[in-house]
């Protein structure tokens, strides 16, 4: 798999270390897994050097300015440190299992962004409610029917890394 996992979190718990340690023990396992805090603060420590121990690269913010700056940030990093090499995004809190990364990650490499679709009884309420509202909608405009417009587990080419880093916005 040659991609790197990029995974933003704020306030990362046990859930965020059985992942990295599930998507490592995967044979092949990822170029690399870089995992972003969004300023979690001294209470984050312990995890992210239990992270860092496993080998990840951990980048800290000092503040809470939301996963789009988060991703933004990680983007930047994978372009300048892993040129040509690309992208999977998943979330750090249990939404994402290693396996569904993996399924992502092997579709990549197609110059596509890849949607990992969520099962809903995986998903919070109020993710749910929001998917179905934005779900619909997606389908008036373009006329296709997606499961999960709003997930966190997708694939980026290398290529739009540069672009999505500059993408205006700050929030998901």
């Amino acid at each position: 798999m040659s991609v790197i996992v990029l995974l933003p979190v704020y306030r990362p718990g046990q859930r965020l270390l059985s992942l990295i340690t599930d998507l490592l023990g995967y044979d092949p396992n990822p170029i690399g897994v870089v995992v972003i805090d969004d300023g979690s603060g001294p209470s984050a420590d312990a995890v992210l050097t239990a992270v860092r121990d496993l080998g990840c690269t951990v980048l800290r913010r000092p503040d809470n300015e939301g996963k789009g700056v988060a991703l933004k940030r990680g983007f930047r990093h994978v372009a300048a440190a892993y040129p040509g090499v690309d992208v999977v995004t998943a979330d750090g809190d249990g939404q994402h299992r290693a396996a569904d990364i993996r399924a992502v990650a092997e579709r990549s490499g197609r110059g596509s962004v890849v949607l990992g679709a969520r099962r809903f009884d995986r998903m919070p309420l109020r993710s749910r409610v929001g998917n179905v509202a934005v779900d619909l909608l997606f389908r008036g405009v373009t006329g296709r029917a997606l499961t999960d417009t709003q997930t966190g587990l997708r694939a980026y080419p290398a290529g739009l890394l540069t672009w999505l880093s500059t993408f205006p916005g700050e929030r998901f």
